[in-house]
């Protein structure tokens, strides 16, 4: 079945927010880079920072030909067609080319005037595609409107509170796992797949029990969830302490049948636990996207 691209998925990492196609499928994710490819072929790489208020296009695009220019490619300016110009309103835009070998690719350096985020786009060589570049690039956002930031990607959808700072992140076969921290506690989403040969009929509880450890189950056990939790108090308190371990924990896991997928959201911390209901809310909006 193809998509159209209000169906494309959206890739949400770090505020940045943009559709693409479904075969586009990132291989390379960094805390501020992505890499997408298509069936092997590179088709969209994206590396942002702050720059603050005073961004020099011209100065960068020089950085980026003489790195080019090591690997016998050669960059020059591209002039945006007024169309692609109007479309990428507000942001100040630059576009340049770059030829290596037989392959050419185009790129665009992307100002924010509002964020002061500076975000440099390149598209790889893919012959009579202009119209999927204009469809990418008018989904593009780099800073969300609100409190939250989306981060999506491959089958995993969370909504975050913007104060949560990814510290580290794994994309293994069979489990993902992200890592932020969040004022004074760590969070960590997890993704277990496919879901059925990893339980292996074994229960939730039976599975999750090592990721919890100190933490007991809490509450009625259901067949599809299972919810963890410990707070150290009196003596076992100062010893955490002095041992520099998190005070409390808590962790749910839940199984959802239909995507094949366990989900699971932790809680630490080494000061009071902020409570089930913030942490209820963040595991609220942690999903499995349905596969295309």
């Amino acid at each position: 079945m193809t998509l159209s691209p209000e169906q494309w998925p959206v890739i949400g990492w770090d505020g940045i927010t943009v559709r693409v196609p479904p075969q586009w499928q990132p291989t390379v994710i960094l805390r501020d880079y992505l890499f997408f490819e298509d069936e092997g072929r590179p088709v969209l790489e994206m590396k942002w920072r702050h720059a603050g208020r005073r961004f020099a296009p011209d100065r960068v695009l020089k950085k980026i030909g003489k790195t080019f220019g090591q690997g016998g490619a050669a960059l020059r300016k591209w002039s945006l067609p007024p169309a692609l110009e109007e479309l990428l309103q507000p942001f100040a835009a630059t576009g340049f080319a770059c030829r290596e070998g037989s392959l050419d690719s185009r790129g665009l350096l992307l100002f924010c005037p509002a964020c002061g985020r500076a975000t440099l786009l390149r598209f790889h060589d893919n012959p009579g595609e202009e119209q999927t570049m204009s469809l990418v690039l008018s989904s593009f956002r780099d800073h969300a409107d609100g409190d939250d930031l989306l981060w999506a990607v491959y089958d995993i959808r969370a909504v975050l509170p913007a104060a949560a700072k990814l510290r580290a992140h794994e994309f293994l076969v069979g489990r993902f796992t992200l890592t932020f921290s969040l004022d004074d506690s760590d969070l960590t989403l997890l993704r277990f797949k496919p879901a059925a040969a990893l339980l292996n009929n074994r229960d939730l509880c039976a599975f999750g029990a090592s990721l919890a450890d100190p933490a007991r189950p809490a509450g009625p056990v259901a067949p599809d969830s299972c919810t963890w939790v410990e707070e150290a108090g009196g003596p076992k308190r100062l010893l955490r302490r002095l041992q520099k371990k998190p005070l409390w924990t808590w962790l749910k896991l839940w199984h959802i049948a239909d995507e094949n997928v366990i989900l699971g959201a932790k809680g630490e911390g080494k000061r009071g636990a902020p409570g089930s209901t913030i942490m209820e809310d963040i595991r609220r909006r942690y999903t499995a996207r349905p596969a295309a």
